[in-house]
């Protein structure tokens, strides 16, 4: 496309400039001498550009427009001498937005043909001759044709806009999309190698803590090898419970699904909580009483156990300790969830765990669920990576709002 608007900007410079030379040697010789000096004039613009059109790195927009801003004046300076003799020269006006148009586009051509016509065709009534009804009638012609050729191009302007707009969205869509999937095929990999990283782990350590229970069963009490073994096993039920997150984390666990109410997971997670952090301030609103979901109660408790000992650990480093738990039901979660959402449920409950700490960097809320990524010294990165596991398991969603200094709060769509 490139060459073919080349060739052609080449081919109508290089006439342009012979047709103005000849045109100048007409004027002089048959015509209106007063116009020679303007055809002469629009020869060597015309000239001028054919030669550095034909330079590769020459820019053709910039030398295009170069020459239509002097055909413009090229005609208010010939309207004058030639308005009488050969009015029916204004009937080429109409065609010049025409190719400025297949040069930069409907909305150039429409803003040339505007600036065409608020120049050339007032000045040429103001030279009509007295009494010459056929110059007037060709500069009426003239004139209705500029009209319909300007009304075309701001038509085809409005059309283009339109379009473009359009395409605009849907070309963001489709990046969206594109996006969207990009991330679930990299969640399934992810998914695929932590799976076969926490099976092989958990036949690892299955071994190792049966064999740390044998050697604890054959030592006698005080024995001094008895701390340590204890301290090992220990460490080996450690690592089996990361390893639990990561099975969690990949979604392919045993799901139990039957209908429970999602204030009793909510209690059941709140006890486990204070278990683990009993200094942790839990304040429970309950919009709606009877709040009934289809899953898994001890895999989402496990779930919004997390989500609790995060937000607990978020108010540790201010002056407010208390985590703000709602419950509520709706008709569906939003659009724009960190997690989308993968059932189309009529009717969903949910959890918001709301806390006072520092909030979310903004980089790391784009790697917020992926396994072992974390932002604390002593963090193993499952944690959230287990709450999106169970909830994407569950076809569930997760709504993340934070800012800094405002604290954080996830939202469960169940």
């Amino acid at each position: 496309m490139f060459a073919l608007r080349r060739g052609l900007f080449l081919w109508l410079a290089g006439v342009g400039a012979l047709t103005a030379f000849v045109a100048a040697w007409m004027d002089a010789r048959f015509g209106s001498p007063a116009c020679t000096p303007w055809d002469i004039a629009l020869g060597i613009v015309l000239g001028t550009c054919w030669l550095l059109g034909r330079w590769r790195r020459a820019w053709l927009p910039v030398l295009a427009r170069i020459i239509f801003a002097f055909v413009i004046v090229f005609f208010l300076g010939v309207i004058p001498h030639e308005i009488v003799r050969q009015p029916e020269f204004l009937l080429w006006l109409p065609f010049v937005p025409l190719i400025t148009s297949f040069f930069f586009g409907p909305r150039e051509g429409a803003a040339w043909a505007l600036a065409q016509g608020t120049t050339a065709f007032p000045s040429a009534f103001l030279h009509l001759p007295v009494g010459r009804a056929d110059v007037a009638a060709m500069v009426t012609i003239g004139l209705l044709a500029y009209l319909f050729f300007a009304a075309v191009s701001l038509a085809i302007a409005a059309l283009l806009g339109r379009y473009e707009v359009e395409l605009r969205k849907r070309m963001e869509q489709r990046i969206r999309m594109q996006r969207r999937l990009a991330e679930t095929e990299r969640q399934r990999v992810l998914a695929l190698v932590a799976a076969g990283v926490a099976h092989d782990f958990n036949n690892l350590l299955f071994g190792v803590i049966g064999n740390l229970e044998l050697a604890l069963a054959d030592l006698p009490p005080g024995h001094p090898a008895r701390r340590q073994v204890e301290r090992a096993t220990a460490e080996a039920e450690r690592a089996a419970e990361d390893v639990r997150k990561l099975r969690e984390a990949t979604g392919r666990m045993h799901i139990r699904r039957e209908s429970v109410r999602l204030e009793d997971i909510v209690r059941r997670a709140m006890r486990l909580l204070a278990q683990a952090a009993p200094e942790a301030e839990v304040r429970l609103r309950v919009q709606s009483r009877d709040v009934r979901i289809m899953g898994d109660s001890a895999l989402l408790a496990r779930a919004l156990f997390n989500l609790l000992l995060n937000a607990a650990e978020a108010n540790r480093s201010t002056d407010h300790h208390e985590v703000l738990v709602e419950i509520g039901e709706g008709t569906k979660p939003p659009a724009d969830t960190a997690l989308p959402a993968l059932s189309t449920a009529p009717h969903w409950g949910w959890v918001r765990i709301a806390d006072h700490g520092a909030g979310i960097a903004e980089e790391a809320m784009a790697h917020l669920f992926d396994p072992f990524f974390t932002t604390k010294p002593a963090g193993t990165g499952l944690g959230l990576a287990a709450v999106a596991g169970i909830v994407r398991s569950h076809g569930g969603a997760v709504e993340v709002e934070s800012r800094p200094d405002a604290g954080a709060t996830f939202t469960l769509w169940l």
